[in-house]
């Protein structure tokens, strides 16, 4: 679930930026690095937690992360390197799309 989302919301943050549709300026958030180690901290105690007592809304708590973290991620990358990203998250689907069919 986590890498999916991450991969969505990636690519259609790539997607805009490729297509002129937002700038493709990078995000320079102040605090960034630590905004994205707070999303996979939060990603960690939530999976846990679900682990533990899975229910419905730490499942959805866990894709708002992960989606936000998508957005984020490539947001703060600039449009000269989207090309790259694109095969970063290509990868991450493939990933994600290999652990669903193994499992």
């Amino acid at each position: 679930m986590f890498i999916g989302a991450v991969t969505f919301t990636g690519s259609i943050v790539a997607f805009l930026k490729l297509s002129a549709r937002i700038k493709s300026n990078p995000l320079m958030l102040p605090g960034r690095n630590f905004i994205n180690v707070g999303a996979l901290v939060a990603f960690v105690a939530l999976t846990v937690a679900f682990v533990i007592h899975p229910n419905l809304a730490l499942l959805i708590a866990v894709t708002a992360v992960a989606l936000a973290l998508g957005w984020h991620l490539v947001a703060s990358i600039g449009g000269g390197d989207m090309p790259v990203v694109v095969s970063m998250l290509n990868s991450y689907s493939g990933w994600a799309a290999r652990r669903q069919v193994s499992c």
